[in-house]
């Protein structure tokens, strides 16, 4: 599949310029009509404005941290799958380096704790020492139950690295699916935190992440990072909410301190966490109540810089726009094999799922692992790889219909998603044309390749009503495949 690049029109040029220059004629009479309201107006102002930025900034805080809380709940995963698949795991360090981390410096701590709750490998440098975790509440969470899912810990001083840590955990089982241990991931809680300087917050602004059962996993006040604070949750929720609704909006949060701010927050999803940024009344007032009089530069100034904006952006609206395509194009493809990557395959695949909804259809979902491709990317270096990869998607978009989408998720894997699923037979028979391409051997720089691929099949609805439910069916029928030869 390939995105159409659209160009903006004359028409819609003059519409966009049309906009900007009424948008820049409203900004001038809302610039001098506050001038000329009192105080309190131009107070109001600053307020909203703040609010606004704390509502911008924590939409950012929450998608950083969801997306640091998800890779270490992919590590526990892939831990725990190696762990179980194998009986056990000979190098953490290396495994972790090299399948979990793939070289990201995020400063984690990866441990295993064996059933009696002694940690008998971890990613620490140097040795271990005598360490348990047996008396910790994270591990009697999972000794207790199976949940099958991730556990985010209260903050506590780790008992390999010996420092304040936030640990994540997922139980390890034996075959016969008996408790064997648990795998945690250790993290600073100040890392989950230092997002933002005081330029964002001011002296006294708050970044923090709480949990449902009213602990701080991290909390930072101006520069100063806190830790073992609790607090209600509910109550806490409440008052985020009530602030709204008041005139000022202000937010005072008597566990931490008495200090009002402008604060937002957003839950994460899926886990049990709640990110709030917060600036400080004090300092978000501070420039108003310097020097009210410097509101006039400001207005003549902001007045120029608005009419200079206008004039500078419509000379470059047009490339902007003209541009606009491109940039969508290159976030929602792949840069290596051109194929869409991994967020236009969920985009994509949540559209076709709406569409069997409301056309009473099916479609399936191929998840493709190339084997022996590791070895190979090894020995010939990955140059070679690369070529390998491009040359293995397009025998891949080669094999399916033209109405199926093939994405690259990354490493060597790949997915197509096949609409219009009418017979049960079409999935089966696709997935065989993709095996029987890539069983044939490539030339890469005057060298022939053998690789071959194991391929899963979910189909919807039968094996999921969401993404997450097919793509995890698909890739458990892959490893099945794997398995199987």
């Amino acid at each position: 599949m390939k995105l159409q690049f659209k160009y903006p029109t004359a028409r819609v040029s003059k519409i966009l310029l049309l906009a900007l220059g009424t948008f820049t004629v409203l900004r001038l009479i809302v610039i001098w009509s506050a001038v000329r309201e009192h105080s309190g107006d131009m107070e109001r102002v600053t307020i909203r404005a703040a609010q606004t930025n704390m509502d911008n900034l924590v939409r950012s805080y929450a998608a950083n941290t969801l997306r640091m809380v998800q890779r270490f709940d992919q590590a526990t995963k892939s831990i725990k799958f190696q762990y179980e698949s194998n009986g056990g795991i000979s190098d953490l360090p290396d495994f972790v380096g090299r399948s979990v981390l793939n070289n990201d410096d995020i400063p984690l701590l990866a441990s295993i704790a064996n059933d009696q709750g002694d940690v008998v490998a971890s990613t620490q440098r140097g040795p271990i020492g005598v360490a348990s975790v047996k008396d910790l509440e994270f591990f009697k969470i999972h000794v207790q139950q199976d949940s099958g899912q991730l556990y985010i810990g209260k903050p506590l001083v780790a008992p390999v690295s010996e420092t304040e840590s936030i640990n994540f955990s997922r139980r390890l089982n034996r075959p016969d699916g008996s408790f064997a241990g648990i795998v945690f991931v250790s993290i600073d809680p100040a890392y989950l935190s230092n997002f933002y300087t005081s330029t964002d917050f001011g002296a006294n602004g708050m970044v923090s992440l709480l949990g449902n059962d009213g602990v701080y996993r991290a909390l930072r006040i101006g520069s100063t990072n806190k830790s073992g604070v609790a607090v209600d949750f509910t109550d806490t929720l409440q008052r985020f909410n009530a602030v709204h609704a008041t005139a000022d909006g202000a937010l005072v949060l008597p566990a931490i301190d008495q200090v009002p701010r402008y604060a937002a927050y957003r839950q994460l999803d899926n886990y049990p966490l709640l990110a709030s940024v917060g600036i400080a009344r004090i300092d978000a007032l501070h420039a108003l109540n310097s020097d009210k009089n410097s509101y006039y530069l400001l207005a003549i100034g902001a007045s120029l810089t608005a009419i200079g904006f206008f004039c500078f952006t419509a000379f470059l609206v047009m490339m902007l726009k003209s541009r606009e395509s491109l940039m969508e194009y290159l976030a929602s493809h792949d840069t290596l094999t051109g194929l869409p990557n991994r967020l236009f395959f969920q985009q994509r695949l949540q559209e076709e799922m709406g569409r069997c909804i409301q056309h009473g259809s099916a479609l399936g979902v191929l998840f493709i692992d190339l084997n022996d491709f590791k070895a190979i990317n090894d020995k010939y270096g990955h140059e070679a790889g690369d070529a390998l990869l491009c040359a293995a998607a397009k025998r891949i978009q080669a094999a399916v219909r033209n109405i199926d989408i093939v994405c690259r998720l990354g490493g060597d894997e790949f997915t197509v998603v096949l609409p219009n699923l009418t017979d049960a037979e079409i999935a089966a028979t696709v997935s065989h044309r993709i095996r029987q391409t890539i069983a044939q051997p490539f030339s890469i720089n005057g060298v022939d390749m053998s690789i071959g691929a194991s391929i899963g099949i979910s189909r919807y609805p039968e094996d999921g009503g969401n993404i997450s439910a097919l793509l995890e069916r698909a890739d458990s029928a892959m490893y099945h495949a794997k398995a199987g030869g």
